[in-house]
């Protein structure tokens, strides 16, 4: 299968760009002109989004695009607007556009939980309303040019190589190191899915799409089932490594638009359940495994 990749550099699109080529997929990715494609295996064919999408996505035709590019932030200054905007929902726009002009069969893209706050309709943050309206973008262009789409609600990831600076690896660096860790007061709650079992989900939606066991406009969410609050993560981390975590509960407030317990309503992605466990990782990194 020849698939196109955005986000390649990205955690979820690292471990998915080196499933693809594992697995002998013709993987090409399509990267802004200023990321990093050294990290990338060299049998990758890369591309950068410096003119028009849909000159070169003729030139590649690809039969899946899977898009998971994004800018993400919590919270937003006044001159975060038009970037954010033009990532999240132009960018995406002009990829599905030329996609579905170059014959793709099958765009996969990833949304998040925290379009669904609060009622469960109302996004939490200027980027998850980002994230909402190119929704409602790509359902437009699917309708007008037949482009089978499927979208995925990824809450939170994890897993080896994580480079993001998130909860879960500060608190696995706090507790090797013994140094104190600054937290809200913990009552959150967390939907955490290992990294490959977000990329099993992609590739099985795609493969879907493709096949037609997967309806066009289907929206599938990639829950664990098991949220866990903030506490329970440190304890969790602390049976595992055999070290406490040394949290400062309450030494800092909770977020602008923090999500307390995440949605439920979304509908699960058939064929497909998690199966890789946060304890199974963490013991990993108590063996000394990557």
């Amino acid at each position: 299968m020849k698939v196109l990749v955005t986000g390649a550099t990205g955690f979820i699109g690292r471990h998915l760009v080196a499933r693809l080529v594992a697995d002998g997929h013709d993987t090409h990715a399509l990267l802004r002109p200023m990321s990093d494609a050294t990290r990338l295996p060299r049998s990758v064919t890369v591309h950068h989004d410096a003119g028009p999408l849909d000159a070169l996505l003729a030139s590649v035709r690809p039969e899946a695009a899977l898009h998971l590019a994004t800018r993400y932030q919590h919270g937003h200054a006044h001159g975060d607007i038009a970037p954010m905007l033009e990532a999240n929902i132009v960018f995406g726009a002009r990829l599905a556009d030329a996609a579905a002009r170059c014959g793709t069969r099958a765009f996969v893209t990833l949304g998040t939980g925290a379009q669904h706050a609060g009622d469960g309709a109302t996004p939490a943050t200027l980027y998850a309303a980002s994230k909402q309206a190119f929704e409602t973008v790509l359902c437009a262009i699917a309708r007008s040019n037949g482009l089978a789409t499927a979208t995925l609600i990824v809450f939170d990831t994890f897993g080896p190589n994580d480079t993001r600076g998130k909860i879960l690896d500060r608190m696995i660096e706090a507790a090797r190191t013994g140094t104190s860790l600054a937290l809200s007061p913990g009552g959150q709650a967390i939907d955490l899915v290992h990294v490959e079992d977000v990329v099993d989900a992609i590739l099985h939606a795609a493969r879907g799409l493709l096949d037609g066991t997967i309806a066009s406009g289907s929206r599938f969410a990639l829950s664990s089932s098991m949220p866990m609050t903030l506490r329970e993560m440190a304890d969790t981390v602390t049976e595992a490594l055999g070290r406490p975590v040394p949290a400062q509960w309450g030494t800092l407030p909770y977020r602008p638009g923090e999500i307390m317990m995440p949605w439920r309503g979304g509908a699960p992605l058939p064929g497909w359940q998690p199966r890789r466990s946060l304890e199974e990782h963490l013991r990993s990194l108590a063996g000394g495994a990557a």
